[in-house]
């Protein structure tokens, strides 16, 4: 394995970094560079202590997680291939998804303060996402390519307390079960959620506006769901909505095949 900073330095530098090991990767001293590349067996884990980079990538094989924690700026994921465990990312700044993510059938987790976006999928067993600013900052995760099980989406506050208007974008190839995380879906901005197989819940949805996209059917039947405006597109399968908001704006819906609304 390999520990950054073992001799009492860390890594500072213009350039580019790559670390391969035939271990794990940790940290006891940050990192400095343009751009950082990790090859590991048995996990990397660059989360103690925030890193200063622009790109990040990693490949993890054998067993472990792959852990990184960023600075202020955004950061361009060029790219993770961990199908033996976890993925997580939490940075200061923004996130961009510039290289697939794969964490097979395991969980990914997206923190930042500024907005999180793609340009390439992510495959995940769950997928937590969550962005902290006062003035709001999107999620916008709708690459085609996604294969996503279950989602726990929010965009709060700074300190994480209360959902703030930023809108959050969805898409997955596959069956979508909200909150399998544990925390559900919090924003008063628009939610749109658009699902290759059926949306189901584990958890309550809050949102300023729920744009619905399935194939197979919708059970949102959780008691704390509240939204104030609705909409849904849906092909075979029940449509079972329930809603706590005080008054409900229904847009278009449109069931389509055979199934109940």
């Amino acid at each position: 394995g390999y520990e950054v900073g073992a001799g009492g330095n860390g890594v500072a530098t213009t350039g580019n970094v790559s670390f391969q090991a035939g271990g794990a990767i940790v940290q006891s001293k940050a990192i400095r560079a343009n751009g950082l590349a990790v090859n590991s067996v048995g996990g990397t884990d660059l989360s103690p202590m925030r890193n200063v980079v622009n790109s990040f990538q990693a490949t993890n094989s054998g067993s472990g997680d792959v852990r990184f924690n960023g600075g202020s700026g955004t950061l361009t994921v060029n790219g993770i291939s961990n199908p033996v465990g976890n993925v997580a990312l939490d940075v200061l700044g923004g996130l961009s998804v510039a290289g697939a993510i794969n964490a097979g059938t395991h969980a990914v987790d997206l923190f930042a303060n500024n907005a999180i976006t793609q340009t390439a999928p992510i495959t995940a067993g769950r997928l937590s996402a969550a962005t902290f600013n006062d003035a709001g900052a999107a999620i916008n995760l709708a690459n085609p390519g996604n294969a996503i099980g279950g989602a726990d989406l929010q965009t709060l506050n700074a300190i994480g307390d209360t959902p703030v208007d930023a809108d959050i974008t969805l898409t997955t190839s596959t069956a979508l079960n909200v909150g399998a995380g544990g925390s559900g879906i919090a924003s008063l901005g628009d939610v749109s959620l658009t699902s290759g197989g059926a949306i189901s819940q584990a958890m309550p949805i809050g949102a300023g506006m729920l744009n619905l996209n399935a194939n197979g059917g919708i059970n949102l039947s959780q008691a704390g769901n509240a939204t104030l405006a609705l909409t849904v597109n849906n092909s075979g399968g029940n449509v079972v909505i329930n809603n706590t908001a005080a008054v409900l704006d229904l847009g278009n819906v449109s069931q389509s095949v055979a199934g109940n609304v």
